[in-house]
C-alpha cells in the first residue's frame, strides 16, 4: 500500500488537505473524498462543494488530478466563451460548421473529466 496525500480545493479559496492509505490513485481519491468533510477549513466545511482534488505521493505531485462540477466548469469557460463567440461571428459569415465543432470541444472540456495543472495549497 502507498501513503498518498490529497488536496483538495472547493469553489471559495480554501482548501483541506487528508492522508489516506490505499492501493491506487483512484482508491485513495475514493477515501478522501470521505475524509476531507473532516478536516479543518474554513468556509468550505459550510456546505461548499469539495470539487477541485490533487492526490500526491511522497514522491511524485500530481498523480491524479480530478475536477468535478463547477471546477471542470470553471476551467472549461475561456473556451465555452471563445465557442459561442464563434458562433456569433459564423452566423454573421454563414460558416457554422467550424463553430459548431468548437462548441462541441468546449462542451465536451465543460462536462468530460479536464485534468488542469494542480494548484500550490501554500
Amino acid at each position: 500500500m502507498t501513503r498518498y496525500f490529497i488536496t483538495a480545493w472547493c469553489d471559495r479559496p480554501f482548501y483541506a488537505q487528508c492522508e489516506v492509505d490505499a492501493d491506487t490513485p483512484e482508491e485513495a481519491l475514493a477515501k478522501a473524498r470521505e475524509a476531507i468533510h473532516h478536516e479543518p477549513a474554513e468556509e468550505c466545511d459550510d456546505g461548499y462543494p469539495w470539487d477541485e482534488w490533487r492526490v500526491d505521493t511522497a514522491e511524485t505531485d500530481g498523480v491524479l488530478l480530478q475536477l468535478d462540477g463547477r471546477a471542470r466548469l470553471h476551467a472549461a469557460a475561456d473556451n465555452l466563451l471563445l465557442a459561442c463567440q464563434m458562433v456569433v461571428d459564423r452566423w454573421e459569415h454563414g460558416n457554422l460548421a467550424e463553430a459548431a465543432r468548437a462548441c462541441r470541444d468546449a462542451v465536451a472540456e465543460a462536462i468530460g473529466p479536464a485534468p488542469t495543472e494542480p494548484r500550490n495549497p501554500f
